[in-house]
């Protein structure tokens, strides 16, 4: 402590002018003098030491020390205008102003001893607080770490899935490549076989040029073959005409049969997984329940020991909780809003799936008009062979009637014979009549039994949609069911989850309370013993002051040793505060810059996400092209399959052609050929469609399971950084109240009014 001159030249005309055997030498002008030019020194030591404790952040409050003021008291009251006892003890010589004043000093030391000790519990207060404070933030660094890790885990799930993806199309690609050389390799197969063909037809042309040179000069005598023959032609043809029309109707029928028979399995095997995941649901809905349970005994006790903490995390509680149904009801209204889109994807899809159906129709209509133009091609092929065959019979009779130009007997025998050929022709022809109008009254019984059982596939197709409407609604009722008891179960886990986390919160928050506990009755029982310890130097020092009545300049070294002492421990204490304030402010701002960069990595996250999304949007529609375009390979290499299987039958049979075959063959027969061969192509066409059909059921499952946890993890991160904001806006708050608080409290205690 460093004194002014004023002050020592006010202390040294104290000391004289208190004196008891001083005289009085000084008048009362210098006395007066002396007094206007210490108080005014003060007053400039005083305006000097306000500024420096407003410019310091070390101190916060700031009051006058102890031998200031009683240095000040001590000038006024040794003034002889006073008090009269001072006037009275000049003139007497009497040393019992100096006693009083002594005995008022020690009553000045003692108040102000209480309003320090009053200042200190305040500053404990405040201490607690920011204690309070400290460890709430330490909390929410804790809490943010933790959100780290969570972030960091969603970021190796997210680059894990991006490459699975990468692994996904590379093998695409690869299928799609040797699905490419395949389809390469077919086209120069079915070139070849396409160059052998025209070849082939090239030499029966030639072939047929030949014959007809030699069939002009056999027309005259064939004429009535001829007729015959174009009978016969417009009968099978008729016959093919009502065949390929029977042939039409039975695979309409089929192919319906077909769908209806797949759709029946579908929706047994959708009802079956449905009745699987019922039961799942209520097995984990009965689990759940007794977790409940347990939980619900669990937090009685838990309640039985927290009776003491409720006052205090009511509303945190009470926040949490209306935080949480804010939470679960806008994760409801965003599934329901996933679940909207879903369904209207689902509807595309069945439209395009309708549309698909459409084109397969009609490409397979076109097909079995190719192979009805081919049977035609045939049974013309055929006729063919029979007028050849009519002609080598005719080149035989000829040779027959050069034979009976000889023998006349012999060719009237033979004319006998063919007159009676020609009546068995009639005959033939008469029962080939018969047969036909037999063959087409059957016909047209069967088809009257075919449009009565079309009417009754049309009843039974009108109930069975009936009967898919119902079961639909029933599907979907059940679903709905599924997620509700799903997010019924979720909300169960996350309150749970949320029930164990607070109970954990509060267990430390007790530890760390009876810890504070523990430090606050230390420091009480440090602060009592310094009291006493205290109280015991003043009584001893009171006994002092009583001893030593008679010195007045002892007196007053004691008490600037006291006032010394004293101002040095709140020094002390002030500065400690101080440091510690100083730590809480640059820790709030690590914090805060702490914070700053958790947002920005957030952002940068959030971006990550969006562009991750649409990568994975882009290469969902990648996938979808290259399923189509293999769908569209598949049915091709079937054509081709098929077209070369035909061109392989229709070797066969040509090579088959030497023997004479049946002037009317029957339809019936190859018949079940184009029957099998359709069916064939329909298996193949509805084995392809469950495929795509599952892979599109499991593509849409994957992205549902990837939007409900994209969706849960941006609702929680959001709920946290808002709670994490407001934490920050009401802890800036009260700093700054604080703040305010100790500047309006330190202002008007730095500067005190000076008595003269």
């Amino acid at each position: 402590m460093s004194f002014p001159k004023a002050k020592l030249k006010r202390f040294n005309d104290i000391a004289v002018f208190s004196s008891p055997f001083g005289g009085k030498s000084s008048s009362s002008k210098k006395d007066k003098k002396s007094q206007k030019t210490g108080s005014a020194s003060d007053l400039d030591a005083v305006k000097s030491e306000s500024k420096s404790s407003k410019s310091t952040a070390y101190r916060l409050f700031r009051t006058p020390s102890l031998p200031r003021r009683l240095k000040f008291r001590a000038n006024s009251e040794s003034t002889p205008k006073k008090t009269p006892t001072s006037a009275k003890g000049n003139d007497a010589g009497i040393p019992l102003p100096a006693a009083i004043r002594q005995k008022e000093a020690v009553e000045i030391i003692r108040q102000e001893l209480k309003h320090k000790t009053e200042k200190l519990s305040e500053y404990e207060e405040l201490f607690g607080a920011l204690r309070a404070k400290y460890d709430d933030a330490v909390e929410e660094n804790v809490g943010l770490r933790g959100c780290l890790d969570g972030l960091r885990r969603e970021a190796r799930e997210a680059d894990r899935a991006t490459k699975l993806l990468r692994q996904v199309a590379d093998g695409a690609l690869q299928k799609i490549m040797e699905f490419e050389i395949e389809r390469a390799m077919l086209v120069r197969d079915y070139e070849g076989f396409v160059k052998e063909l025209q070849a082939e037809n090239e030499r029966i042309r030639e072939e047929r040029a030949e014959k007809q040179e030699f069939v002009e000069f056999l027309q005259v005598e064939t004429e009535v073959l001829r007729v015959c023959a174009e009978q016969s032609e417009t009968r099978i043809r008729q016959l093919t005409d009502d065949g390929i029309a029977l042939r039409r109707e039975r695979s309409a029928h089929e192919e319906e049969r077909q769908k209806m028979l797949t759709e029946m399995k579908h929706l047994q095997k959708v009802v079956d997984d449905l009745t699987v995941e019922l039961e799942l649901a209520k097995d984990m809905n009965a689990e759940v329940n007794q977790e409940l349970r347990e939980c619900q005994i669990e937090l009685d006790h838990m309640d039985l020991r927290l009776k003491e903490t409720e006052s205090v995390a009511v509303l945190e509680r009470a926040k949490l909780l209306k935080c949480h149904v804010e939470h679960l009801a806008e994760v409801e209204k965003d599934k329901i809003r996933d679940i909207e889109k879903i369904n209207e994807t689902a509807e595309e899809r069945i439209r395009l799936a309708a549309l698909q159906a459409d084109e397969k129709t009609r490409s397979l209509e076109r097909e079995i008009e190719a192979a009805v133009e081919r049977e035609t091609a045939m049974w013309r092929s055929e006729l063919d062979r029979c007028q050849k065959i009519a002609e080598n019979e005719i080149l035989q009779i000829e040779y027959e009637k050069r034979d009976l130009k000889v023998l006349l007997d012999d060719a009237n025998e033979l004319m006998k014979e063919k007159d009676r050929q020609i009546v068995e022709l009639d005959r033939n022809l008469k029962t080939g009549d018969d047969i036909y109008t037999r063959s087409r009254r059957d016909c047209e019984g069967e088809m009257k039994k075919m449009q009565e059982a079309y009417q009754k596939l049309l009843t039974e197709k009108h109930s069975y949609q009936l009967t898919l409407e119902n079961t639909r609604s029933t599907v979907s009722i059940l679903m709905e069911r599924l997620k509700r008891s799903d997010t019924d179960v979720e909300v169960l886990n996350l309150e749970k989850s949320s029930m164990n986390c607070e109970i954990e919160r509060l267990k430390e928050q007790i530890l760390r309370l009876e810890d504070e506990k523990e430090e606050l009755r230390g420091a009480l029982e440090a602060l009592t013993k310094s009291s006493v310890a205290l109280e015991v130097e003043m009584k001893g020092r009171e006994a002092l002051f009583e001893q030593l009545m008679n010195s007045e300049a002892e007196t007053l070294a004691v008490v600037d040793n006291l006032g010394k002492l004293f101002q040095d421990r709140l020094d002390e204490g002030a500065g400690r505060y101080a440091e510690m304030y100083n730590d809480l402010k640059k820790r709030y701002e690590v914090r805060e810059t702490y914070i700053k960069d958790m947002k920005a990595l957030l952002e940068e996250f959030a971006d990550g996400i969006e562009l991750a999304r649409i990568e994975l949007d882009l290469k969902d529609q990648k996938l979808n092209d290259l399923e189509e375009e293999n769908r569209n390979i598949k049915l091709e290499s079937m054509t081709y399959k098929f077209k070369c299987q035909q061109f392989e039958s229709e070797g066969c049979s040509k090579t088959d052609g030497a023997r004479p075959p049946n002037p009317t063959p029957d339809p019936t027969r190859e018949a079940p050929e184009g029957v099998e061969s359709n069916q064939m192509i329909q298996e193949l066409i509805d084995e392809l469609e469950k495929e795509t059909d599952d892979a599109v059921q499991t593509e849409t499952v994957r992205q549902i399971h990837l939007l409900e946890d994209f969706v849960d993890w941006n609702t929680d991160h959001a709920e946290e950084n808002r709670k994490l904001r407001q934490q920050l806006q009401e802890m800036t708050r009260k700093v700054e109240k604080l703040e305010a608080q100790m500047q309006e409290n330190a202002a008007p205690k730095d500067i005190q009014p000076v008595e003269k």
